[in-house]
Formats: C-alpha cells, structure tokens, sequence
C-alpha cells in the first residue's frame, strides 16, 4: 500500500504543471480598464500568485516589495538582490490582478503587470512599459494607452 501512494503521488507530481501564458495585445489590459475601483490593494509580492512568482524567477525577473531594497542601478552585482520593485497592486475581481513596479537604471521606468488566473496553477500574464507613474489605480489606463 505504501508503494502504491508513492507511485500515485509521483504520477501526479508528474502530470500536474504550471502554466503562465504571455497574451497577446492588450486583453486584460482593456479587461482591467473596465474596473474603476480597486479591491484589495497591496504592496507585497506575498500578493501575487504563486505560478506569476515563479515565472518571473525563471524569467529573471525578481519584485521586492514596497520599500525594500533592490538593485536601482543598471549593473549587475549580485543577482540574488531584486531588479525591481513594486510601487502597488491589487486585486479587481477574485480573478484579475495587477502589479506596478519600477526598475531604474540609466533609464528609470514604471510597468505595469496584469494577471488574470484561471485555476490554481494556470494563469495568464501581460506586460505593459508605462509612459508615466501612476500614483493611483485610475491613472494607469491613461499611462498605458500611449
């Protein structure tokens, strides 16, 4: 029996995956623009899903949160200190997210994240360069439609 729970959890950790998906256009970017309110704010990445964390680590994208430390400079010198951090994000729907975050260097810029998950493990992404920093929610559409 124990063998057989070994066999079925390694069959399963097997077949089960994560998957983000990149969109194409401006999907969610115009799904977000329908909201105008935000419902959960947050300044966190603990905030944002898991399979969104993981693809930006692979993706060598690493978020510090609100405040915190990270590497402001266009030189990499310890890749283990964030690239960027989160200016806020939050939650629209129980399914629709955002993150704003800044990285700066010889160029500094605002961008903007949208998440949308369709389960537990999948989830679509999209990642928009802003024209300006938006210091609230409403002001982001006008930031990203240039």
């Amino acid at each position: 029996m124990k063998y057989l729970i070994l066999i079925v959890t390694f069959i399963y950790s097997c077949t089960s995956h994560h998957e983000v998906l990149k969109s194409n256009g401006d999907v969610l970017l115009k799904e977000l623009s329908t909201y105008d309110l935000v419902a959960t704010t947050f300044y966190a990445k603990k905030s944002i899903p898991n399979s969104v964390v993981k693809y930006l680590k692979k993706e060598h994208w690493m978020l510090a949160d609100t405040g915190m430390v990270y590497n402001n400079t266009d030189l990499i010198l310890d890749d283990r200190i964030p690239n960027s951090r989160i200016i806020f994000g939050g939650w629209v729907s129980s399914n629709l997210g955002f993150v704003l975050y800044e990285n700066m260097g010889i160029v500094s810029q605002s961008n903007l994240l949208i998440f949308k998950t369709r389960d537990k493990n999948n989830v679509d992404i999209e990642y928009k360069f802003l024209d300006c920093r938006p210091k609230e929610f409403l002001e982001i559409r006008n930031c990203a439609s240039h």
